[in-house]
Parts: structure tokens; sequence; C-alpha cells
């Protein structure tokens, strides 16, 4: 074989083995499905979607009724710069008042100033999810003393919506943004946190939990050798 025919030979078995390799082309006419990204913001809803929040606040139960059962948990997490402390708990509903179960954290984290930084998010679930899957509801970041900023008012800080088949709502404290239209959305959300606090006994018991020496020892940040 010379030494052309051997190169052409070469080129038609490198040319069947690429066309081998080679995906398959999507046929003619049929497009890659487009990918959408929705950005919430937070700081403004609409006038349907704050309904739709306020609505959802106003039938959560101010005076929840739980069944006996419950769980606790109670942990340390590192982070940057130290570690935070958490205390969690669940109580389940009795039937028949529209909610499921309700979960309740307080988290601290060290602040530069010494003191603690303390946040809470409370969450509830309907019975029925077929709309709403769950309300979440947390407070703005307080330092002092978990009973003294527990037994206070809180303030709710930002609230959310998580819907079946349907973009979540939000709503968040914005210092930039004009939010007086929303004030009802902000008061109704406090109303339940304050409410759930209460219920789960977070001034003394959730805060004693806190306070445990095995929470407090561990709680300062690792040291680096």
């Amino acid at each position: 074989m010379s030494v052309l025919r051997a190169a052409a030979f070469a080129l038609v078995i490198t040319a069947s083995a690429a066309a081998q390799q080679a995906p398959p082309k999507p046929p003619s006419g049929i497009q890659q499905p487009a990918v959408r990204v929705t950005v919430l913001n937070v700081c403004s809803l609409s006038d349907a979607d704050a309904r739709t929040m306020l609505t959802a606040l106003e039938r959560i139960p101010l005076r929840p009724a739980f069944s006996p059962d419950f769980e606790i948990a109670r942990g340390i997490t590192t982070v940057e710069g130290g570690r935070s402390r958490w205390v969690r708990e669940r109580h389940e509903f009795v039937s028949g008042v529209g909610f499921s179960s309700a979960q309740y954290t307080i988290s601290m984290d060290a602040a530069p100033s010494g003191s603690d930084a303390l946040a809470d998010t409370l969450v509830l679930r309907p019975s029925d999810p077929k709309e709403i899957v769950q309300i979440s509801i947390e407070s703005a970041v307080t330092t002092g003393k978990p009973a003294e900023v527990l037994g206070a008012q809180a303030a709710a800080s930002r609230i959310r919506l998580e819907r079946a088949g349907a973009t979540s709502i939000v709503l968040a404290r914005c210092a930039d943004h004009d939010q007086s239209a929303r004030e009802p959305v902000f008061s109704a959300a406090s109303r339940v946190l304050n409410a759930y606090r209460t219920a789960f006994h977070a001034a003394d018991v959730m805060a004693a939990e806190l306070a445990r020496p095995d929470m407090r020892g561990s709680a300062a940040a690792p040291k680096r050798h």
C-alpha cells in the first residue's frame, strides 16, 4: 500500500471513529428547555401577596393547643470566629386546629462587644399543605441576656411563606425602604412570634437550656495551635 493510500485510509478510520463518539444532535425543531431564575424582592410585596401573607398569619392560633408529645434538642455549631449555641423545640398540635407542628429555635452567636447576639425562628406547618407548605417568622438579632431578651416583646424581621407549586412569598425589614404600607403584616407576624415565645416558655425553659454548663463551656472559639 502506498504512503498516500495509507494516509487516506487512516483519515477515513479517524473520521468514522469521531462520528461514532460524537453525541447525537437533537432532532430539528426541538429546543432545549429554558432555564428560568426567580429573584425575590424581600423588601416589598405586591398587594395580592401582602393579602395572602396577612391571611395566612391571621389563621395561626395565638393560644396553641399542643399534644403531650414534644421533642427538644440543643447543640453547638462552629461558625467563623466562634461557635453558635442553639436550642430547638418542636410540638405537635392537637387535631382540628389547621396546623400539624410548630418548631421554635433560639440561636446565640458571640458578638464583638462580648455579649451574645440572639435570634429566634418559628416554623409552622399546616395540616393540609395544598397551598402553603410552611410559614416561618424570624426576629431581629438582639444582644443581651437570653432571659431578658426572650421575655421582652419580639419584633418580626423576616416572614416567609413557602407555597406548593408557586414561588415563596418573603418579606423582610429593610432600613432603606418605606415599608409603612406593610406594617400590618409585620405586626401580625410579631404577635404570632410573641405568642409562641410564651407557649414554648422561651424566657425560662429554653433560656435555661442555653445556660447549661456544658453549653456555656464549649461555646468559646476553639484555640488554634
